[in-house]
This record gives structure tokens, sequence and C-alpha cells, in this order.
């Protein structure tokens, strides 16, 4: 019985711990695309200890309860949904779906910041002038707006 249920315990243990561990990492590249400028501000090594270890804390939590909660009787066999009890498997599925849910909704917003940047820093067409020669062009409001605030954060200005 021991090495059943610890065996289930210690698996569960280890994919949660994966699962809130993919959370962290994009939270760290949501950050990093989200505000470049003030990742290092943001994410300070203190900040990445309190991730990891609130992945591993859930992850431990989620595996000892499923140690604790187990339905598990020597005859029966020793597969996963036998053990776990109907609502540890539907509170599994449902942090899993919310994780899932949190990784795509992370994964689209850093899209759409990049192509707003992309879009930024996109090579605008020349001018032409009426008699046929190209003048450099003036940069859009937003451009130079950016670069602005790049060069008073970085002190240029």
């Amino acid at each position: 019985m021991v090495v059943c249920v610890s065996h289930f315990a210690v698996v569960t243990c280890f994919a949660f711990c994966s699962v809130t561990t993919l959370i962290a990492i994009n939270v760290d590249r949501y950050v990093s695309v989200s505000r470049p400028l003030r990742y290092h501000q943001v994410m300070t090594p203190r900040v990445v200890a309190v991730m990891i270890a609130l992945s591993w804390s859930v992850a431990g939590v989620v595996g000892v309860v499923s140690l604790v909660e187990n339905s598990w009787s020597p005859d029966k066999p020793c597969l996963y949904d036998v053990i776990s009890g109907k609502a540890t498997l539907l509170l599994d599925a449902v942090f899993v779906a919310i994780c899932g849910v949190a990784i795509v909704v992370i994964y689209a917003y850093m899209m759409l910041v990049a192509r707003r940047h992309r879009r930024c820093i996109q090579p605008l067409p020349p001018t032409t002038t009426s008699n046929g020669s190209s003048q450099p062009t003036e940069l859009p409001e937003e451009l130079r707006s950016i670069f602005e605030a790049l060069a008073r954060n970085l002190k240029l200005a």
C-alpha cells in the first residue's frame, strides 16, 4: 500500500510542480516583454526565489493531499483514478485547466505586445516631394515618444 500511494503522491507532486513552474516562467517572460526597461527592477533574485518557493509549496501541498486523501485498498489495482477520489481528480483538473488558461492568456498578450513593437520599429517608406526627390520622413508620434522615454530612462537626454 505504501509503495502504490507514495508513488502517486510523488508523481502528482512533480506534475504540479511542472505546471506551476511553467506559470512562473511565463510570468518572467511577460515582465520581460511588457516592461523591458524595468525587468531587472521587477524580477529581482528575491522575487524569483519567492516564485520558486511558491511553485514547490503548491506542488508539495497537492502531493501531501493526494497522499492523505486516497481511497486505495489492497484489493484494488494501483491506478491513479482508483487511488484518487472524485473530488481530488476534479480539483486537479480544474487547477491544471486554470493554469492552462493563464498560460494561453499570457502568451496572447505577449503576442499583442510583440506585434505592436514590430509595427513601431518597422521601416517607414520614404516620402517623395513634388519634384520626385525623396525626403526623410518624420517619426510617428508614438515612435518619437518611445525614443524620448528610452532616452530619459537611460539618462541620455
